[in-house]
């Protein structure tokens, strides 16, 4: 019912999407709620998770190797639920996209890797600077800090208010920033080890 709830927030929220796909615009008003929880995503940055051999991790025929994300930590159970359900997509150029846990997440092939890219939401709380999205990968939990700005009335070129993408930070190392081809690859020589590569291996 929570994530019900949400939805129609931010689907009520969502008039207009910028060209990026990296901002909203929110109610008609003067002010930004505070409090309330959101979801973005900025178009093209897939992350590619691969063992120390560069070999992909994520395997389709088992949905324990699926990456996970989530803005709040997940126990066994509901990881397990959320790969249940999937939905398979294609688009005009042929690419296939499998969509789970609530539509938040999706895996599809890269054409140019051929390893299983992994897209995501990214979540925040409004007027908060920053917000951690939690991934389950590779046998571990990683962290997404995102960092947004707030646009009032005016400053988006409208009569709403607007979030932007301004930091993507994957266990601290900057992904977003100068990341022409949006690739990021997560390297997971061991369970307890990750190295972030952006752009290329």
């Amino acid at each position: 019912m929570k994530r019900l709830i949400r939805l129609v927030l931010v689907l009520t929220a969502c008039l207009v999407l910028s060209p990026a796909c990296n901002s909203f615009i929110g109610p008609v008003n003067d002010d930004i709620p505070e409090g309330m929880i959101f979801y973005t995503n900025v178009q093209g940055l897939t992350f590619l998770f691969v063992d120390g051999e560069g070999n992909d991790l994520v395997d389709y025929d088992d949905k324990t190797t699926w990456p996970l994300a989530s803005p709040d930590k997940m126990e066994p159970a509901s990881r397990q639920m959320a790969v249940e359900r999937v939905e398979m997509t294609a688009r005009e150029d042929g690419k296939v996209f499998y969509i789970y846990n609530d539509n938040c997440n999706a895996i599809a092939k890269d054409l140019d890797t051929r390893h299983w890219g992994f897209t995501t939401y990214l979540w925040g709380r409004t007027l908060e600077p920053e917000f951690t999205t939690y991934i389950y990968a590779g046998g571990g939990l990683d962290s997404l800090r995102v960092g947004f700005d707030y646009l009032r009335a005016g400053e988006t070129g409208g009569t709403g208010w607007g979030v932007q993408v301004n930091s993507v930070r994957y266990n601290d190392v900057e992904v977003f920033l100068g990341n022409e081809n949006g690739k990021v690859f997560i390297q997971k020589p061991s369970q307890e080890q990750t190295i972030v590569k952006v752009g290329r291996l």
